[in-house]
């Protein structure tokens, strides 16, 4: 991804925290993203999330479809302060 600039995006990276999902997380985070990694083990997560300090670490059960919808609307909103209001 070298030259890639992902200022201003927002990377939701399920799976994350563990194998191919962290360096991507760290791949992402180190091109300039947002990148948050939604977990159901948050204690499982937050260790292997050291290695991506940038990254936030959200709590999400993907099983949970209104866990789901909240956790997406919680990330609209706060994305919303971003945006150029006029």
């Amino acid at each position: 991804m070298q030259g890639v600039d992902l200022a201003g995006k927002v990377a939701i990276v399920t799976g994350g925290y563990s194998g191919i999902g962290l360096e991507v997380s760290r791949v992402f985070a180190k091109a300039g993203a947002q990148v948050v990694v939604p977990a159901r083990s948050q204690d499982k997560a937050k260790v292997a999330m050291e290695a991506v300090p940038e990254a936030e670490l959200g709590e999400l059960d993907l099983a949970d479809i209104w866990r789901l919808y909240l956790f997406n609307l919680v990330r609209v909103f706060k994305n919303l302060r971003h945006l150029p209001f006029r």
